[in-house]
């Protein structure tokens, strides 16, 4: 395997080990599921939706860091799920 092989397949390594960290802060999750490479969708019960109380210190423009991850969520309450772009 060549070095830009080897980097991609451990920058994506990376990147799914900081979404399940990420998505392990969340309780309930109903379904968990990807829309594209760098977002993560968690769908949640309303009950549970509304329950959530994880919260982040948000920097600049929304993005968000816990333990290094750099993410951005978006929560939408009428379809009762939270997206996150990391």
């Amino acid at each position: 395997m060549n070095n830009f092989e080897q980097e991609m397949k451990e920058a994506y390594e990376k990147l799914e080990q900081d979404m399940n960290t990420i998505a392990s802060l969340f309780t309930n999750v109903k379904r968990k599921g990807y829309l594209g490479e760098n977002i993560m969708l968690l769908d949640f019960n309303k009950k549970d939706f509304n329950n959530q109380n994880t919260s982040f210190e948000t920097k600049e423009n929304g993005w968000s860091t816990y333990e290094g991850i750099n993410f951005r969520i978006v929560t939408y309450p009428k379809t009762n799920r939270i997206a996150l772009t990391f």
